[in-house]
């Protein structure tokens, strides 16, 4: 086994390689400054690989410790854009997040399997978030809550997301939101996923595997509501994610407008760190049997 830092000078980029071919298997973490659960756990698993307490059976480990080290070191979640919304061929531009993603791009290049961890600013449970077509693949890994059809909203303010880059290309990806950034087990659900997702993959012994408890949900997305006033107010008492809320509630002020359900529904991702115009405020989902 090899580590190689600063793989292809994309800096905290390490490529562990087993020197046994196939798969090559990404695994991302701290997009975003204040979603630390993920360096956690991803620093921890390359402190284990590096003493051979977890070692590397077969294929390739891309591991990205800090995605966004600019923005991190500054303390914002981003310079100028969200880097997460800028993992798009077409674009381009000659800023810091667009330089970053151009060299994040090569590496998801380079992968067949993607791990993104992430961790929320609201109350919530841990949850993976994929497409329909890997859900199979998603129950081996063992998290209680499931959320399906992001790349099906097809809206316009969530492009440029990893997920919908990697999906966009067929490869098989899962973002791992590791609970909110405030409960104390967050690092350690991060790092238990990734140690899953290695070991139904092959790439370490299947005694890593650890379940991570809770009851089985499976939520798929319908609709995404985005903020058109810039002033926002949650009228529910304590929003949490995946809270079911009946048709008629009132769920926020939109400066003057009222948002209701227009149906019953499950509140999903609301964003309670301010939304500025035009960003997402939350999702709506339906409970799948």
């Amino acid at each position: 086994m090899k580590i190689v830092p600063k793989y292809e000078w994309i800096i905290w980029l390490y490529l562990i390689d087993s020197e046994n071919p196939w798969p090559t298997v990404a695994i991302f973490s701290w997009i975003h400054w204040d979603e630390i659960s993920g360096i956690r756990a991803a620093k921890k698993l390359l402190s284990d690989i590096r003493t051979w307490k977890i070692p590397i059976r077969k294929g390739r480990i891309m591991l990205l410790i800090w995605a966004n080290r600019k923005a991190i070191k500054a303390g914002k979640r981003y310079m100028r854009d969200n880097l997460n919304r800028l993992f798009i061929d077409e674009i381009k531009g000659e800023w810091y997040e667009y330089e970053r993603s151009k060299e994040l791009k090569e590496v998801l290049k380079k992968c067949e399997y993607i791990l993104d961890l992430h961790s929320t600013s609201w109350l919530s449970v841990p949850y993976i978030m994929t497409e329909k077509k890997h859900v199979p693949f998603a129950k081996k890994l063992w998290i209680p809550t499931m959320v399906v059809w992001w790349g099906q909203l097809g809206s316009a303010f969530i492009t440029g997301d990893t997920d919908g880059y990697i999906n966009s290309h067929w490869w098989v990806w899962f973002t791992f939101e590791a609970w909110d950034h405030l409960s104390p087990e967050w690092a350690k659900n991060a790092y238990r996923i990734s140690l899953n997702y290695l070991s139904i993959l092959k790439l370490i012994d299947e005694s890593h595997f650890q379940e991570i408890a809770g009851d089985r949900k499976y939520v798929k997305m319908e609709n995404i509501y985005i903020c058109e006033s810039g002033a926002f107010e949650f009228r529910l008492p304590l929003p949490e994610n995946f809270q079911p809320i009946r048709k008629g509630v009132l769920i926020w002020m939109d400066g003057n407008k009222e948002v209701r359900a227009e149906k019953d529904m499950i509140l999903v991702m609301p964003n309670i760190a301010n939304p500025k115009k035009w960003e997402d405020v939350f999702f709506i989902g339906k409970l799948l049997k």
